[in-house]
């Protein structure tokens, strides 16, 4: 066993027990984190919400050392966004991920912006993109992702396709769609385009954060509901034996793996949280603010002032592990709390 691997895995035994002690000042480091390095966007989705892109912030790249101290201990980083794929910094970052093979690189990202090099550098890392795709149409992904150009993504996929093939590597790929009115009834011809472009999962996920008619899950119209799940049957009969995995993160019928559900203000329920325990989210779009989890309503530090592991075990974080430990939901956001409890209506 390698020196680093040793680390690694001596740090993520410490923290597994720590977690199950329910220690409030831990010895071990954090072993996943969660970034939005800028909350830049070369689109305009009409499901995102417009002060968004009200202050675009973007952090430095000074600010690379701060994560790259936590390398070591890592088992995931999650790189939201935003889209990074522009910044010619996050390059330097990616090839610095080469010495930790134990770490797995979730990305979320639109896609339009991968190219050669890119494809390339990913290919020596342990990674998984999460393509933002919502059509397999081009008029209602355009209309949907404002600012998109659906051939130049089909590009980006033969594109992908075509290197995989010329280096015999693959990289992992899902791909989420926002379910709304413009695309409920195209749940079908999406997992298609997913099992074409050699996506491993397809997860339909639940649109939030706009109140307009696109919103489904408002006035819980029969008909769509009715559509959903006459396509959710066919879906599970038609593409079984596909290779593509079914995700459905939809009112009522919740496959993501959820914390245990938790009604109103239930104090006595316990809330099967171990986020401040295992790892920190750092966030450009609130103003460079740290959290346990993107969910997190209350900073537990700031990366223009405070470094990462001064954080990790910061007044904050403790606070964070204390209240959690005598099942106090205070600090929590409501959303975690009461786990998205959706209609009973909305039942598939």
């Amino acid at each position: 066993m390698d020196k680093a691997t040793e680390i690694f895995l001596q740090n993520k035994y410490k923290i597994n027990q720590e977690t199950h002690e329910r220690k409030e000042l831990l010895e071990a480091k954090p072993l996943t984190l969660g970034v939005i390095f800028t909350n830049w966007c070369n689109l305009r989705c009409i499901m995102c919400p417009s002060e968004r892109y009200a202050n675009t912030c973007t952090l430095p790249p000074s600010f690379l050392s701060k994560i790259q101290e936590l390398f070591p201990y890592l088992e995931r980083i999650d790189w939201q966004g935003g889209e990074f794929f522009h910044l010619g910094y996050m390059k330097e970052i990616f090839l610095s991920l080469q010495h930790f093979p134990h770490i797995q690189n979730v990305i979320t990202s639109n896609g339009l912006l991968l190219d050669k090099e890119w494809v390339k550098l990913l290919f020596d890392l342990k990674v998984k993109i999460d393509f933002s795709i919502d059509s397999p149409r081009k008029d209602i992904y355009e209309y949907i992702r404002r600012g998109a150009d659906f051939n130049q993504l089909l590009k980006c996929l033969d594109l992908l396709a075509d290197l995989e093939h010329k280096h015999n590597k693959s990289l992992y790929r899902d791909m989420n769609v926002v379910v709304m009115k413009s695309n409920y009834h195209l749940l079908i011809e999406c997992v298609e385009f997913a099992r074409k472009y050699g996506f491993r999962n397809i997860a339909f996920n639940q649109v939030s954060g706009i109140e307009h008619g696109e919103n489904i899950s408002y006035d819980n119209d029969k008909d769509i509901r009715e559509s959903i799940n006459l396509q959710a049957r066919l879906i599970d009969n038609m593409f079984a034996d596909s290779g593509v995995g079914i995700i459905w993160n939809l009112p009522g019928m919740c496959d993501s793996q959820a914390k245990q559900p938790i009604c109103g203000n239930n104090q006595e329920a316990y809330l099967l949280c171990d986020l401040p325990w295992k790892g920190m989210y750092i966030c450009a779009q609130r103003q460079g603010d740290i959290f346990p989890d993107c969910w997190c309503r209350h900073p537990a530090g700031n990366i223009f002032r405070d470094s990462l592991l001064e954080v990790w075990n910061g007044t904050n974080m403790r606070e964070y592990r204390q209240r959690l430990s005598k099942s106090d939901f205070n600090l929590c956001n409501p959303a975690c709390r009461n786990r998205l409890n959706f209609p009973k209506s909305w039942s598939y």
